[in-house]
């Protein structure tokens, strides 16, 4: 009896999550600030992630707010064509980025 008619070599892809967290650090302020609006469970995990206790051991977790946060300037970072377009982007030095951040920063209404 034959096991297994066909054999699938299909590649997984996985995205590496501390470039995802260095490019997402520059938004999630905005998040915790309240300047850009999601729901207060998801900042409430990254900030309990991000205590002293937590850093080491959760570092190459990848949470929902920061993959939210690249989504507001680019594409989901956890497809192959997504992770490359981040990458691109931070060897560009980061101008979607930069130019995101100063809507938000120039912004009087943010800073009532």
């Amino acid at each position: 009896m034959k096991k297994f008619s066909e054999v699938n070599e299909g590649k997984v892809f996985l995205a590496d999550p501390s470039v995802i967290k260095k490019y997402a650090g520059f938004i999630v302020p905005l998040y915790v600030t309240g300047i850009l609006k999601c729901d207060e469970r998801l900042v409430e995990e990254w900030l309990d992630m991000n205590k002293k206790a937590n850093r080491s051991r959760g570092y190459n977790l990848i949470l929902d707010i920061e993959l939210l946060a690249i989504k507001q300037v680019l594409d989901n970072p956890l497809t192959q064509a997504g992770y490359e377009k981040l990458q691109q982007e931070i060897v560009a030095k980061c101008p979607k980025l930069e130019k995101f951040l100063r809507l938000q920063y120039t912004n009087p209404e943010n800073f009532k």
